[in-house]
């Protein structure tokens, strides 16, 4: 990419420097980026963007260092090492934006993408918690309501009553009623009714 805008003759020197200067660029760059990641990896409760402001520093300190090296290939009289020069700079600059900009874009990404799937898994957590309970409940209020209709039901036929089955729930609710009115208005919940 960076070869072509070069005059003929320097693109024939750049095509047999390019794979010398690539897998020094490489090596160099790589660097860059597994110091972030190792800071990143230290301290994963400060994330990544604590990885590069306490990093970030050291990196282009770095990176600036082997960009003046290579600036100083740009004062050479020969056409094939300023070439090299050139491009090694360019090189160095899109390393130090990929690890400083796209490394941190990314993990800062997964990052969120983790947190959201494990806000998600907390909250179906939660809300199963919450159902078992309410299922519980459930189930005990209907035992209750089982348990008083059939003591309703032998209570009416040791009287001679008809049995009404529909009457179970105003007869076992009504005196949880009268408690609850009697707690806002300060009376005990299991006391009885007040005769006047």
């Amino acid at each position: 990419g960076f070869v072509a805008p070069a005059p003929e003759h320097f693109q024939a020197l750049s095509l047999v420097l390019a794979p010398v200067l690539v897998p020094i660029t490489f090596g160099i760059g790589v660097e860059y980026a597994v110091n972030l990641v190792q800071r990143y990896d230290a301290d994963r409760k400060g994330g990544i963007l604590v990885a590069v402001r306490t990093t970030g520093g050291a990196v282009v300190l770095c990176s600036l260092t082997t960009i003046l090296g290579y600036i100083a290939l740009l004062g050479s009289v020969n056409p094939a090492i300023r070439s090299l020069g050139s491009l090694a700079v360019e090189g160095e600059v899109c390393c130090l934006a990929a690890a400083l900009l796209v490394l941190p874009s990314i993990l800062l990404l997964r990052d969120r993408a983790r947190a959201k799937r494990h806000a998600a898994k907390e909250a179906a957590t939660q809300q199963a918690v919450l159902r078992s309970a309410s299922e519980r409940r459930l189930s005990e209020v209907t035992a209750l309501l089982d348990r008083a209709e059939r003591q309703l039901k032998a209570a009416d036929a040791a009287r001679g009553r008809e049995h009404r089955p529909h009457l179970v729930v105003l007869r076992v609710l009504a005196p949880l009623g009268r408690g609850a009115s009697g707690v806002a208005a300060g009376v005990p919940p299991h006391s009885p009714p007040r005769r006047r």
